[in-house]
């Protein structure tokens, strides 16, 4: 399967590059593609100007002349999932129409390990809530999400719950970024519907959704986790990401953002992130982004309260 993907300034000479995805296998670690997980400034129309989609050729001048140095050119890629193998492959063209291949297979890290974290809230917030906000859609349209109603997990399933408290989190399904009903597929869904996913189960673990996460650190410090790597939902025509956006600056960033939790365990605040220099003192809130281009993204503060 090619997958779509962020490549920064793909190197001149290259007749066509491919990433092709496969399932998580074994434990063998082998080296990362260089990834990119930082601010990302988007142009005013939502899409990104120095990508090159795969399988492009690229003839700048100055890029030739680097590939052809001693150093080369690095290809960096991004928003590659961990755990997951990932074959890249790269040919390269001479002016005397000789085509060279490179295929390289890389492993991504896993997920890191996180010392266990003992709290009450990861057996008092799972049930279901009604999740209310303001946002912008994509026409920069004020809109509004009233009261809709979405579950706090531990997982979907015994794997994941598994996984999830290893990493000190739980998982909210059904998380809603549009009018309707909210888009929600499980893993079992999307195995049970599709071929593809019934022999790629893990791809299905990677997919599924439209879900975010809660963190839960110590002292009971609550955050949402966003990442340019981790899908709101991949089983569409586009993967869709859950990351902080900076309306003013049009900026992305993996931002986390803290969550007031009210002295009953009953109300969630989800707010905006203030970042230092680490994200250019952007104020970040939370948006999902298809392609580089805003669908949704909160102009209030993200407010959930229990119904059991």
């Amino acid at each position: 399967m090619v997958i779509g993907m962020k490549k920064r300034l793909i190197a001149a000479l290259l007749a066509g590059m491919m990433l092709v995805q496969t399932t998580a296998c074994g434990n063998s670690t082998s080296g990362t593609v260089g990834t990119v997980d930082n601010t990302e400034t988007m142009s005013e129309s939502g899409t990104e100007t120095d990508t090159e989609s795969e399988g492009n050729e690229v003839t700048a001048l100055s890029l030739m002349q680097q590939v052809n140095t001693a150093e080369g050119y690095d290809i960096e890629v991004e928003f590659l999932y961990p755990g997951m193998e990932y074959v890249c492959i790269v040919a390269v063209r001479s002016l005397e129409d000789v085509e060279v291949y490179k295929r390289v297979t890389v492993r991504m890290d896993d997920w890191p390990s996180e010392a266990r974290v003992e709290s009450e809230l990861f057996d008092v917030l799972p049930g279901t809530w009604t999740i209310s906000y303001s946002y912008l859609d994509y026409n920069d349209m004020p809109q509004e999400i009233k009261d809709v109603e979405v579950k706090i997990e531990a997982g979907v399933d015994d794997k994941t719950c598994k996984e999830y408290r290893a990493r000190n989190m739980l998982v909210l399904t059904g998380y809603p970024f549009q009018g309707g009903e909210p888009l929600y597929y499980s893993p079992a869904d999307l195995m049970r519907e599709s071929s593809w996913y019934s022999a790629a189960p893990e791809l299905a673990y990677r997919d599924y959704g439209a879900k975010i996460f809660f963190h839960i650190g110590e002292g009971d410090e609550v955050t949402v986790p966003s990442s340019k790597s981790v899908y709101l939902y991949n089983w569409g025509d586009w993967p869709l990401l859950f990351v902080g956006m900076d309306y003013d600056k049009y900026q992305l960033a993996p931002a986390s953002f803290p969550v007031e939790v009210s002295s009953d365990r009953r109300t969630l605040t989800i707010k905006q992130y203030v970042s230092g220099a680490e994200f250019e003192y952007g104020v970040y809130r939370p948006s999902v982004v298809m392609d580089g281009v805003k669908l949704n993204v909160a102009v209030s503060d993200i407010v959930l309260r229990k119904v059991d």
